[in-house]
């Protein structure tokens, strides 16, 4: 068997790749993370500032239809005709209005700001893939959707149709 060469690696290269191997998984996950929390600010962001549109589209349309106890949005319905490139299918999506013409929470509990949400922007914060929650609170006395998202905070107070938003990444 002299003069044969040896086939394989030996234990020496095996250790050496899997260090190198290793390395760059690490490397990978630290990116991964970073990415992530990431895109979960920019989806944050943009979420907040739908929101706070719709806050006030609604209140144009109470100005605009002379003030009326709720609001008539339309909303698109998701059907094939997206797909085919046809005009979309709407509905109208019913928003019930304050007195001094912002967008009502419906119950003052967490399934009032929940409906508040889904009412105003017709979606779920699917993008945002950090721990959710939403509740109501009374800050300084005055009613208040909380939603968070992480360390992400989005206020709603019904009595002036102020939306505040508070990234308190560290």
């Amino acid at each position: 068997m002299i003069g044969q060469s040896q086939k394989g690696f030996s234990l020496a290269q095996f250790m050496i790749v899997l260090s190198i191997m290793l390395m760059l998984w690490t490397i990978w996950l630290v990116y991964l993370k970073k990415t992530d929390r990431e895109s979960n600010t920019v989806a944050f962001s943009m979420a907040a500032n739908q929101f706070n549109e719709a806050v006030h589209l609604t209140h144009v349309e109470w100005l605009r239809q002379a003030r009326p106890d709720s609001v008539n949005l339309l909303s698109v319905v998701e059907t094939k005709s997206l797909e085919k490139r046809q005009f979309p299918q709407t509905q109208p999506n019913s928003i019930q209005m304050t007195q001094k013409g912002w967008p009502k929470i419906t119950s003052y509990n967490a399934q009032g700001c929940k409906q508040l949400w889904t009412d105003l922007l017709d979606k779920s914060t699917k993008l945002i893939t950090e721990k959710q929650r939403h509740y109501f609170e009374r800050i300084k006395g005055r009613a208040a959707c909380v939603y968070k998202y992480g360390k992400k905070t989005l206020l709603y107070f019904e009595a002036n149709g102020e939306v505040m938003s508070r990234l308190t990444e560290e």
